[in-house]
């Protein structure tokens, strides 16, 4: 009981909303924690129910680290999604996959819960072809990064984000939009004009099952063995 007295002094520190919002998923749970330590009080006996019932809220993070970093996580989220709004609203893409992708001290960080994350997660495979490996293909410098290049363009290519039972949250039309326009231009530069693989070839591809796995996610080994495969025809 200490500790979750520990816990009520935390809420108390962190911003109000950070701590109502905790306090709202606490009680929400509430019900379901009371209703299975009343099953542990009928069937076992109050006092190994009371020690089954401390190791149950433990579990479940309402009792412990997993509990004051859900605090933490909460304050984190209402200091910076509202920044990630603001760039997203003025169209700032290119800040956004600074924060969200590339800054190490968001990657601890629950970023794939703002609403817009796979939005800008698709968007950082296209400047990746965009920014590194054209300028490298440029420089006669690819040769080392082929593994990167056929998996972002082949991620790009198929578009996964389209399939009904894709594992992202659903992107906005505006943004399905922005994004055909990105992946056309990865398709003809990198698909088409460097790989020299067709449509007919892409669709070999899935029909022999070598890309994706049945989870519908986008399988890297198998893009490094295409990479290693093919290479010798890129250019």
């Amino acid at each position: 009981m200490s500790h979750l007295n520990d816990i009520r002094e935390a809420l108390d520190v962190v911003d109000e909303e950070a701590a109502d919002v905790y306090k709202k998923t606490l009680g929400g749970a509430g019900k379901h924690i009371v209703a299975v330590v009343l099953i542990l009080l009928t069937l076992t006996g109050i006092f190994f129910a009371g020690k089954t019932a401390i190791n149950y809220l433990s579990a479940h993070g309402y009792i412990g680290s997993t509990a004051d970093k859900g605090i933490e996580e909460i304050k984190w989220q209402n200091e910076n999604f509202p920044k990630f709004d603001k760039l997203y609203e003025e169209g700032n893409y290119d800040e956004l996959v600074n924060e969200l992708i590339l800054n190490e001290e968001n990657w601890e960080h629950s970023r794939y819960n703002w609403e817009h994350y796979d939005f800008i997660s698709i968007y950082s495979n296209y400047l990746s072809i965009r920014d590194i490996y054209i300028p490298l293909i440029e420089n006669g410098e690819i040769i080392d990064y082929m593994d990167g290049l056929v998996y972002d363009s082949f991620y790009l290519y198929y578009s996964e984000w389209t399939n009904p039972n894709w594992y992202g949250n659903e992107l906005t039309e505006e943004e399905k939009e922005f994004l055909a326009d990105k992946r056309q231009y990865a398709v003809d530069k990198i698909i088409y004009e460097y790989m020299h693989f067709t449509d007919e070839d892409m669709q070999r591809f899935l029909d022999e099952g070598e890309v994706y796995e049945e989870s519908n996610v986008l399988k890297y080994e198998e893009c490094k063995k295409i990479a290693k495969k093919y290479k010798k025809n890129f250019g």
